[in-house]
């Protein structure tokens, strides 16, 4: 079994063909956990969450991520759909609680590309557009977030990472949030 994780690699790799990142056992996260509940828990007692080890599989650790709000840092929602769908998607990742501000078509009167959505989202999170970092999949969004004056960072859900930093002025292009540390984002705003 401990062949399990490098032969998904090696088939991803082949068919040109990503594993979803959160997959389990063979996902890049299967073994992350950036949960604070999570982290406590394995700390204490990785069975807990873990009901083989990592090891096992062919995967060297499990790891401990630390997340924007276990870093301090405020996030916001500043979405195109209508908030029905937003709080939906947000409830269905368990993630609505960690919102300190959710804006969606509703709470504007244009909508992408145009950047009233984003600086609606930067003065209700008490930060100005230079401290902020959008991330989008769209090229309205990205757009929207660049005429704000945030940083934007392009999640290539879907387009090519290479079509994306062809044809959109994102700052960083990346293919899931997995690639963004906190040392990348604070770098990106110019904080050290």
């Amino acid at each position: 079994t401990t062949k399990i994780f490098p032969t998904s690699r090696m088939v991803s790799s082949l068919m040109n063909m990503p594993v979803q990142p959160n997959k389990a056992i063979v996902g890049r996260n299967a073994f992350a956990h950036s949960s604070g509940i999570h982290q406590d828990g394995v700390l204490k007692n990785v069975q807990t969450y873990e009901i083989i080890d990592p090891k096992d599989v062919g995967v060297d650790d499990n790891s401990i991520v630390l997340t924007a709000r276990s870093a301090g840092l405020r996030c916001g929602v500043g979405s195109s759909a209508p908030r029905q769908n937003v709080e939906f998607h947000l409830d269905i990742c368990g993630i609505r609680e960690y919102m300190d501000c959710c804006l969606c078509m509703e709470d504007v009167k244009v909508g992408k590309p145009d950047p009233d959505i984003y600086l609606r989202c930067c003065a209700a999170l008490g930060l100005s557009p230079a401290e902020c970092i959008v991330f989008e999949d769209a090229s309205a969004g990205i757009q929207a977030g660049k005429a704000a004056g945030c940083k934007v960072v392009a999640i290539s859900s879907f387009n090519s990472p290479e079509m994306l930093k062809k044809t959109t002025e994102a700052d960083l292009v990346v293919r899931d949030f997995t690639e963004c540390s906190l040392e990348v984002l604070e770098a990106l705003v110019g904080k050290d």
